[in-house]
């Protein structure tokens, strides 16, 4: 058997893990490609947090109304 990307399960999937746990129970995806989706997944929410988390710029703290 073939596994499909993980990137491509996500996308399929619109990175909802419910609904890749749906596919599981479903028969359409197999337990280890869902774990893999699933983990990319968080990989990307954790970037995607950690790039709203980074600091400012000094043209951004400079301007900004922030004491």
């Amino acid at each position: 058997m073939l596994l499909q990307s993980s990137e491509a399960i996500a996308k399929k999937y619109g990175g909802n893990k419910k609904k890749i746990a749906q596919a599981v129970q479903a028969g359409l995806l197999n337990a280890t490609e869902a774990v893999l989706a699933g983990m990319f997944i968080d990989r990307v929410r954790g970037a995607a947090e950690a790039e709203k988390t980074e600091a400012d710029t000094v043209a951004e703290q400079v301007f900004s109304s922030k004491p």
